[in-house]
């Protein structure tokens, strides 16, 4: 081999090697990039199974009675009458703690089916996300809010009103012990909310979802006293009769949410199904617009805000349930 080859050849390894050193840094930059991405998913899924299970030590009570209607719808305890449903073998005042037989005197009672999304606990990092997703199919829910000073819930109150959506309270704190020690103490959290989302929003909410039902078993306070004080200031509760699942203690599939808060509506006429505005309801986020798009491929079937026209859904006697 002559000295040039020879030459030519160390270029062609120097070449190769140059390569390699500039191409190899970019491989394992860009296989880390992959592996970092990864992992971050499955510890974002790790903490959103963390984060529910301490919320399962904080939920007892809403968990409580949304438990007990699934397993009723789900053991088929349920035929099909006039306005509504009727939960086989309960009396009168058990049927009213599913607030069954509801229907609603507005303008759209001419529909089978009139269903109504309603998010609790919000503001949260997920509502715009939520308003995102509700703008994008035309459609309207009702949001029962907690008391939240930061910006982005204080932006996250307008832009509910702003775009058409209903505001409703769901108690200031949300701390039971303290929402619930008294009737004093819940008017003065329920005086708290109303003004203060009137000075953000120029609304005065008309509309209450207590934290819990007003089935939970919590209140110090006789829950008929507190109907009644919301009654004075001419303030509607509302409860629920259909449930997404999204409040058990525990992680829940986005398919479970959809197949949970889709799967009755054909058995109610006015259908109030209960989601979470929440840090950790990641799934349902993930879930709604299926959900959307399964209601409103359903015939005679339409979403609505809460308004005053609606005939509410109320737990009204829990105590008469047989547990």
């Amino acid at each position: 081999m002559s000295e040039r080859e020879k030459e030519v050849l160390r270029v062609k390894i120097f070449i190769a090697i140059m390569v390699i050193l500039i191409l190899l840094p970019t491989i394992v930059c860009i296989f880390m990039l992959i592996r970092l991405q990864t992992l971050s998913k499955q510890i974002e899924d790790i903490q959103l199974k963390a984060d529910y299970s301490k919320r399962s030590r904080l939920i007892r009570d809403e968990e409580t009675y949304e438990t007990l209607l699934s397993a009723e719808l789900g053991k088929g305890n349920v035929s099909t009458m006039p306005g509504g449903a009727r939960i086989n073998g309960l009396t009168e005042s058990q049927e009213k703690v599913l607030g069954v037989n509801t229907y609603d005197s507005g303008d759209y009672a001419e529909y089978s089916h009139l269903v109504y999304l309603t998010f609790d606990d919000g503001p949260s990092r997920y509502t715009d996300d939520i308003l995102d997703i509700l703008n994008q199919y035309g459609v309207k829910a009702t949001f029962f809010v907690v008391g939240k000073e930061d910006v982005d819930s204080k932006n996250a109150y307008r832009r509910i009103v702003d775009e058409g959506h209903t505001l409703g309270m769901h108690s200031y704190t949300h701390k039971y012990s303290e929402l619930y020690a008294s009737k004093e103490s819940f008017i003065e959290d329920f005086e708290k909310l109303q003004d203060y989302l009137y000075d953000l929003t120029g609304v005065e909410s008309r509309y209450y979802r207590f934290p819990g039902g007003s089935s939970n078993t919590v209140s110090q306070v006789n829950m008929s006293e507190l109907e009644e004080f919301l009654d004075s200031r001419g303030v509607t509760f509302y409860d629920w009769n259909i449930v997404s699942g999204d409040a058990a203690g525990r992680w829940i599939s986005s398919e479970a949410i959809v197949k949970n808060a889709t799967k009755d509506i054909e058995g109610w006429h006015t259908c109030v199904i209960l989601f979470h505005d929440a840090a950790d309801k990641r799934t349902t986020v993930d879930a709604l617009p299926e959900i959307i798009e399964k209601i409103q491929d359903m015939d005679d079937t339409i979403i609505l805000p809460i308004t005053e026209s609606t005939v509410p859904v109320q737990h009204i006697n829990a105590n008469s349930f047989n547990r």
